[in-house]
C-alpha cells in the first residue's frame, strides 16, 4: 500500500519553513465583541512637521511684517478694539502673494421673508494649492433693513424692529431689496475666506464681524 502524504507536511518529518516575515500585531475589538489582529501603526504613518520649522515660523513672521507696511488704515476697521482687514486689504494681501481668486458657485434662498444669498470662492497660488471659502449675507442684516426715522425714544411695539446704532430698522420686503448689494456682501466674505486660508492668516475679515445685528 503507498504512503500519503499531506500538502503541507515535508517528506523527511521536519519542521516546514514559511519564510514569512515577522510582523507585530495588535488586538483590536471588532463591532461583533469579536478580536481582530491588526498591524501595529509606523512611525511613518503619523502625520510630520516640515524638515524645517523654523523656516515656517520665520516665514509666518516675516508675513505679519508684510501686513503692517502693505496696509494703510483704510484696509483695516477698528471693531471691539481690534483691527480686522477688510476687502481692500485682502485684495492686496492676494496681489502681494500672486493669487488668483474667484467664484464659482452662488445660491439664492427665501426663509419667513429674509433673503440669502450664499457664494463659494477659490483662491489659487502659483504652486497649485488652492482654498475654497463660502460667504453668505442675509437681509435681515443690520446694514441691508430700511432705517425708520418716525419713531420716537420709546419702543415699537412691532416685534421686527430693532434698534441699531441709535435708529429704528425693520426688515424690507424681499421685492423692495437692493438684491446687488447682498450677493456682493457674500461674494466679499468668500473671497476674503479664500485668501486668508490660503496665505495662513486664518483671520475673519471685517465684512463678517460687521454683521452683528440681526431680527
Amino acid at each position: 500500500m503507498s504512503e500519503e502524504f499531506l500538502a503541507d507536511e515535508p517528506v523527511d518529518g521536519s519542521e516546514q519553513d514559511t519564510d514569512a516575515t515577522d510582523v507585530e500585531y495588535s488586538d483590536v475589538e471588532s463591532d461583533n465583541g469579536s478580536s481582530t489582529e491588526l498591524p501595529e501603526a509606523s512611525v511613518d504613518d503619523f502625520v510630520r512637521p516640515v524638515d524645517d520649522p523654523e523656516a515656517v515660523v520665520n516665514m509666518y513672521d516675516g508675513f505679519e511684517e508684510l501686513k503692517t507696511r502693505l496696509l494703510n488704515k483704510s484696509d483695516t476697521t477698528p471693531i471691539n478694539k481690534k483691527l480686522h482687514i477688510n476687502k481692500s486689504g485682502w485684495r492686496k494681501i492676494a496681489t502681494l502673494f500672486n493669487l488668483s481668486v474667484e467664484t464659482f458657485e452662488d445660491e439664492r434662498s427665501v426663509r419667513d421673508g429674509v433673503v440669502f444669498w450664499r457664494v463659494k470662492a477659490r483662491a489659487a497660488a502659483p504652486n497649485g494649492r488652492t482654498s475654497v471659502g463660502s460667504g453668505m449675507c442675509a437681509s435681515n442684516e443690520s446694514n441691508h433693513m430700511e432705517r425708520l426715522s418716525n419713531y420716537d425714544d420709546k419702543t415699537p411695539e412691532d416685534d421686527d424692529t430693532l434698534m441699531v446704532d441709535g435708529e429704528w430698522r425693520v426688515l424690507k420686503d424681499p421685492r423692495a431689496l437692493n438684491e446687488h448689494n447682498i450677493y456682493a456682501t457674500a461674494e466679499t466674505r468668500a473671497k476674503n475666506r479664500a485668501i486668508s486660508d490660503l496665505v495662513g492668516g486664518g483671520e475673519v475679515s471685517a465684512e463678517e464681524i460687521n454683521a452683528d445685528h440681526f431680527l
